[in-house]
Parts: C-alpha cells; structure tokens; sequence
C-alpha cells in the first residue's frame, strides 16, 4: 500500500523539466530470422510467412519512459546484469537529462534495480555522483503495472515486437521509427485522460465505398436461382473487377448475415413436355449427322440429365433454395419416351 500512494503521488507532481520523472522497465526479445522471404501482400490476401524460422538468441530490452515530457527510449543489450542497468543509468543522467537537477526514477521490485549496482560498476566517487542525482520509488511487488514504461512495452509489442526480427540493428530501427507514435498517444492521455485509452484501429480506415459495393453486387449474385459456394462468388466477383479470395467473400457473407444451408431438392420423375421436345429436336439432328455411338445417347442440352446440385450453399437470411433434380430412374423414363415413336409404347420395335 505504502508502494502503491507513493507511485501515484509521484505521478500528481507538475512537470519539471529540473526534476523530471522517468520510468524503467526490463524485458527481453527472442531473436529470430526467415528461413524463406515471405510472400508479400496481394489484394484479399495479407502476407505469407513459413512456419520454419532460425533462432539467432535472445536480446534484452530496457524502456526509459518520461510520461511528462512525452519521451521514451530504449536501449538494446545482450544481457541483463547488474552491470548493464547501471549502464542504463549513467546514460539517463549523464546523456538524456543531463541539465536535471535530479531524476525521479520509478521502477519495479527486480534484484538489480537497487543502487548498490552503481558501487559495483564503478567507483565510488562516480558511483557517488550518479547516486546523487537518482531519486528511487518502487512499485508494489505485485502492481508492477504502475509502471508506465510496462505501458509502453505493451505499445511497442503492437507496433514491432510481434514480428520476426533478426537482429538487435534491426530491433533499434523498429523502435525509431515507433518514436513518434508513441509520443503522440502520451501527449493524447495527458490531453484525454482515460478516453484516450479506447481501443483504436491502426493503420488506414475501412474502405466504406467499396464494401458497399460488393455487398450490392452479393446480393445481385444470391439472388439468382442457382448454388454458390465461396469460391464460385469469389470469381463472379472477379468478373465484375472486385478481386477477392474466398475466405474474405465469407467475411462479406457473415456481415451480410448470409448462410451456408442445405439445398432442397425437387425430384421430378414424370415426363416434362418442353425437355422432350428439346430432345427429340437433339435425336433427329443425331440422326442426320455421321456420328456413331455405342452406348446409350443422353441428351445433354435439355434437362433430362442427372446432375444433382451441391448439398449446401450461401442463400441470403430467409432463403432457400430448391433445385430441380431428376432422378437416374426418371431420366431413364424420359429418353425412353422420346425414344419412342408417336402411339407405340417403349422399347417396341
């Protein structure tokens, strides 16, 4: 508790460029490298990484955060010893904030956050000097979270450090270049306070002309009396210049509030006039032409072929569709009533 109101009335001082108060954190970063260049991004399809990576060790990170002044840094070590934190130290003094009278650090309960690390590092007198000019605060052992450089890890885990990076050269470009980034959020919570902390999109705004235009052009395509499988949309869409893989029109779809139902099936047994006469029209062209055929002909231009639907398809909410489908059995009946000729039964010489 006492750890906790301490925190936190350090935190409710002004901001004094003379006294500023600077935040410190450790973490540390596997490093690892492709094995193959990924495949970079194409429309409907982010990029592409392989699952096999090499292992290059482990770097460490410390976060130097000054929530007042909008500043933050971090530096890059291949350990993580007593030795290298009172590094850290000498370089937040002596190199970032050198015209401070003194600096108030606030930090975790770790075993080499003390100041007995200085004595051990460097002489005395120096350790002397630096020590002077250190004002220590610890946050409780289990609210670590105080800690606003924790917050700025949690930033920079969003940023860069969710990503294969090989090296500790290419780990500091990444966090050059989340310099501004970060800054900017700082100076939005000290504007904002706590609205600032909503959850906001990264990167470019959603593309709201263009989503409405492939849900009208869904809606045009499901509302055709046929089946559709994702993938069938993804072409259709293709043709109309809206290029997108199949697993971004099920998105569409499930916005939409689509379904992926089970087709009804309409078996039709008996003779259907139209589909007979469009094959008695086929038989008599067979007959005029040269072609032979030794099995059976099952005309294929009128409907009387057995070519059952897919089981499922998309269908927008309060649809379903009902797919005509005629039966082996009944497709055997059909060719042989157009067979026969007019006032004889089947089969009769």
């Amino acid at each position: 508790m006492h750890n906790r109101e301490d925190v936190l009335e350090v935190y409710r001082r002004p901001p004094d460029d003379r006294c500023p108060v600077v935040c410190v954190s450790a973490t540390s970063k596997q490093l690892v490298a492709e094995t193959r260049v990924p495949q970079p991004p194409a429309p409907g399809q982010p990029v592409r990484y392989d699952y096999e990576y090499r292992c290059h060790g482990v770097c460490h990170l410390f976060m130097l955060a000054a929530p007042q002044q909008g500043w933050r840094t971090v530096q890059v070590t291949a350990r993580r010893t007593k030795r290298d934190f009172a590094a850290v130290l000498r370089d937040l003094v002596d190199v970032h904030f050198p015209q401070a009278k003194k600096v108030v650090l606030v930090c975790d309960n770790l075993n080499t956050h003390h100041p007995s690390v200085l004595y051990e590092t460097f002489s005395p007198a120096e350790a002397r000097r630096l020590a002077a000019r250190l004002e220590w605060h610890y946050t409780p052992k289990h609210g670590s979270w105080l800690n606003i450089a924790a917050s700025e890890f949690a930033a920079l885990a969003a940023q860069c450090l969710d990503r294969r990076i090989a090296s500790e050269a290419v780990l500091e470009a990444h966090f050059d270049c989340c310099q501004a980034t970060v800054r900017g959020w700082l100076h939005q919570f000290a504007a904002e306070g706590l609205r600032s902390l909503r959850h906001q999109r990264r990167g470019l705004g959603p593309d709201v002309a263009r989503r409405q235009v492939v849900r009208r052009a869904l809606n045009g395509l499901l509302s055709q009396t046929r089946t559709w499988t994702a993938a069938q949309l993804a072409e259709a869409l293709a043709d109309k210049g809206l290029v997108m893989k199949p697993r971004t029109v099920r998105k569409y779809l499930k916005l939409m509030g689509a379904r992926y139902v089970r087709t009804k099936y309409v078996l039709r047994h008996r003779q259907d006039p139209e589909a007979a006469a469009a094959a008695r029209t086929e038989l008599d062209d067979f007959k005029k032409s040269r072609l032979r055929t030794t099995g059976p002909l099952l005309p294929r231009r009128n409907g009387l072929r057995p070519q059952p639907a897919p089981t499922h398809t998309w269908c927008r909410r309060r649809q379903r569709h009902r797919i005509a489908y005629e039966s082996p059995q009944g497709q055997r009946v059909n060719v042989m009533a157009v067979l026969a000729a007019p006032g004889t039964t089947p089969g009769s010489p």
